[in-house]
């Protein structure tokens, strides 16, 4: 840790002189700055409130194997969250231009390529929880639960930095009250109703605790995929009030109908060697591919421009 450190020093104490910009501090633009993003940190806020279900799960029940099981649910659940990044450079645009389109492509972007991830995710779920421990199969249900609220997490993102993009309270030059904004404001609101969440989870464990294991599990990702409906619920309503769009309701469909195509014939596979799970990893890519081009006009065009792209880097 204290190598890593000298070395990231280092680095920054010889980027200094090729940095063409005044370095000059600006106390009044930092203290701006400060004060506007206190408006985004409630976003976290309600991050930190959601792990108490943790610890209050344990001091009802003093037992911490729940918990196992709910952890090692999480920790496979959270590679859904990888394709959040996908959509982070066009989003962006949104700074430049206020077309709303940019929103509709990025829907249907990470419509396509997050459902794939969520049906790998369940797909494999049972032979990734094997392999950390085998008492770890019934979390498959956790799992599941977990990767839907993980997936429409992504969904939020997209309406939050949409909304994030159209917040005028934000800017530095605005004397507005960034707390009186709609980032705020769906923060705040979000941050309220994640209570409820928690108290549906805490209510579920509590009328759950003579249960085995893995129902007690499941029963603390009720309250989060509450939250999540409900953050999706909220953040579009806005935006769409503010850019007046249309979500992609084919492609959401389609790619729907290919994730469960995709994952139905795997309920009744069993399999946990590494082998097994690399070879159905890429049947169940295939299929999903293969479906979404039948019925999916996006990842039809998605899935062109991308064996073009693979012809040019053979040839």
């Amino acid at each position: 840790m204290h190598i890593l450190l000298v070395i990231y020093l280092t680095q920054t104490l010889l980027s200094i002189p090729r940095i063409k910009a005044n370095l000059k501090l600006d106390f009044k633009v930092a203290f701006a700055t400060a004060k506007k993003s206190l408006a985004t940190v409630i976003y976290y806020l309600q991050a930190i409130l959601e792990t108490t279900i943790v610890w209050i799960t344990i001091i009802l029940l003093h037992n911490d194997i729940p918990i196992a099981y709910f952890e090692s649910a999480l920790i496979i659940s959270n590679v859904v969250t990888w394709t959040f990044s996908l959509y982070d450079g066009l989003i962006a645009k949104l700074s430049e231009t206020k077309d709303p389109g940019i929103i509709v492509t990025s829907a249907k972007m990470y419509t396509f390529l997050s459902t794939l991830w969520l049906a790998l995710v369940i797909v494999e779920g049972n032979p990734l929880l094997y392999h950390i421990r085998r008492d770890y199969l019934g979390a498959i249900y956790a799992l599941v639960i977990l990767s839907i609220s993980n997936y429409l997490r992504g969904w939020y993102s997209i309406f939050y930095y949409s909304i994030v993009m159209k917040d005028k309270s934000l800017g530095l030059d605005e004397y507005e009250n960034p707390f009186k904004g709609l980032t705020a404001k769906l923060n705040f609101s979000n941050l309220l109703f994640s209570i409820i969440g928690i108290f549906v989870s805490v209510l579920t464990v509590y009328l759950l605790r003579n249960s085995p294991s893995y129902l007690i599990a499941l029963g603390m990702t009720i309250g989060i995929l509450i939250n999540s409906i409900w953050m999706v619920k909220s953040s579009y309503s806005i935006s769409r009030r503010e850019y007046n769009f249309k979500l992609p309701k084919r492609e959401l469909i389609s790619s729907v109908i290919s994730t469960i195509v995709t994952i139905l014939p795997f309920i009744f596979i069993h399999f946990v060697s590494y082998i097994d799970i690399i070879i159905y990893g890429i049947l169940a890519v295939l299929i999903f591919a293969g479906v979404s081009y039948l019925i999916n006009p996006y990842a039809r065009s998605f899935i062109k421009a991308m064996l073009r792209e693979l012809r040019k880097i053979h040839i």
